[in-house]
């Protein structure tokens, strides 16, 4: 099949390994080992967190499969793709989960909001780490918008 359909030169390959176990807290570390940023100042309470988390786990995914593993790290919100709960026929390209995390950063997003944060993000995935999906950190502002949608989550 690869002969008739090539990947794209630049594309990310993760369906090349297969994974027969879910990511282990090792592994998690690994991935964020390689973390880059300019670490944040972490300014979320612990309630915060915790309310931010269970909006973003209760994001829909294809057949409720939630292919992610989150880790607050250096002031971030990290967003980490587990092949393990999402490597099916459904999930072309990982396409479907990638539509997955969308619905998870606009549950962060809403629910942040209600904080008076804004959240900033950045996706990925990148060659060097394709599981780290994207990253999000939080600013206080007092002109948010809270969504009504909040209350739905």
């Amino acid at each position: 099949m690869d002969k008739l359909i090539p990947e794209p030169e630049n594309s990310v390959a993760i369906r090349k390994q297969t994974y027969i176990n879910p990511l282990s807290n090792t592994e998690l570390g690994q991935i964020l080992s390689k973390f880059w940023f300019e670490p944040k100042p972490e300014n979320l309470t612990k309630d915060e967190k915790e309310s931010i988390i269970s909006a973003a786990i209760a994001a829909p995914s294809g057949g409720n499969c939630q292919p992610w593993r989150l880790s607050f790290y250096k002031g971030y919100l990290c967003l980490i793709h587990d092949v393990y709960y999402s490597e099916s026929m459904l999930d072309f390209n990982h396409l479907g989960s990638y539509v997955a995390f969308g619905a998870m950063v606009e549950n962060i997003r809403t629910q942040a909001a209600s904080f008076g944060l804004k959240v900033v993000s950045k996706y990925f995935p990148i060659s060097e780490e394709p599981l780290l999906v994207g990253v999000c950190y939080f600013e206080r502002q007092d002109d948010i918008e809270v969504n009504e949608r909040v209350k739905a989550i």
